[in-house]
């Protein structure tokens, strides 16, 4: 797994990070504090994304961005079984 720090100058609203996971996987994670908000742009870019069949997360403070590593982690702890189960994987 990778976390991936997302400058794109040339593409507004793209989430803030992209998370590489197993098999082919990632996913798109905006962070935001408490109090912040999605502008219209980040909002029509995250529809954009879904509509392709991307995963995109929008993490809101520590609570959630916990929740997400766990998720992560039992999704890295899923695929490394499943490798120990078939040699070829």
């Amino acid at each position: 797994m990778q976390c991936y720090k997302v400058s794109a100058n040339n593409c507004v609203g793209l989430p803030d990070r992209l998370v590489t996971l197993p098999n082919g996987r990632c996913c798109w994670v905006e962070l935001k504090t408490d109090h912040g908000k999605l502008s219209l742009v980040q909002q029509l870019r995250h529809k954009e994304l879904r509509k392709a069949g991307q995963d995109v997360r929008v993490v809101w403070n520590k609570d959630e961005a916990d929740r997400f590593v766990e998720e992560v982690g039992n999704i890295l702890g899923s695929d490394e079984e499943e490798s120990s189960l078939n040699p070829d994987a």
